[in-house]
C-alpha cells in the first residue's frame, strides 16, 4: 500500500491501529496526524481561532519535550516553530512534520500492521 493509502486507512480505523502501534510505542505518531488533519478543519469566527488550534498541536507535538511529542529532524522543528511564532499558519504549518511522521510510522509499524490484517475483513473493507 502507498503510505497515503497507509496514512488514510490509520486515521479511519485510528482504534485499532492505536493499539497496534501503542505497543511500539509509536502512537504519538498516529496521535499527531489526526490532530493535523483536524487542524486543517478548523474554523472560526476569526483567525485567532487557527492560530489557537495550531499552538495547540505544536505544543502537545512538536516543541521539545511535548507531552507527546514525535520525533522530527531539528529543520522541521525550527520551520514548524518559526512559522507559529510569526503568526503565519495556513492549512500547510505540519505538512513537512507530517509527511516526515506517515514516512516513519510507515516504515517503523504500519507495513507490519498491514501484514497482519491482510485477511481481515474490517481492514478489507476499510481500503
Amino acid at each position: 500500500l502507498s503510505i497515503r493509502r497507509q496514512r488514510q486507512m490509520c486515521i479511519r480505523d485510528s482504534n485499532q491501529v492505536r493499539s497496534h502501534l501503542a505497543a511500539r510505542r509509536c502512537a504519538a505518531g498516529l496521535d499527531f496526524l489526526i490532530a493535523v488533519d483536524d487542524y486543517k478543519h478548523t474554523r472560526g469566527p476569526d483567525d485567532d481561532a487557527v492560530r489557537d488550534r495550531a499552538k495547540e498541536v505544536h505544543e502537545r507535538f512538536v516543541s521539545m519535550n511535548a507531552p507527546a511529542e514525535v520525533t522530527l529532524p531539528r529543520r522541521v522543528r525550527d520551520a514548524v516553530a518559526h512559522k507559529i511564532s510569526s503568526g503565519k499558519v495556513d492549512n500547510d504549518v505540519f505538512a513537512a512534520a507530517a509527511a516526515y511522521v506517515s514516512k516513519a510510522l510507515a516504515r517503523d509499524a504500519l507495513g507490519d500492521f498491514v501484514a497482519a490484517h491482510r485477511d481481515d475483513s474490517l481492514l478489507l473493507a476499510s481500503l
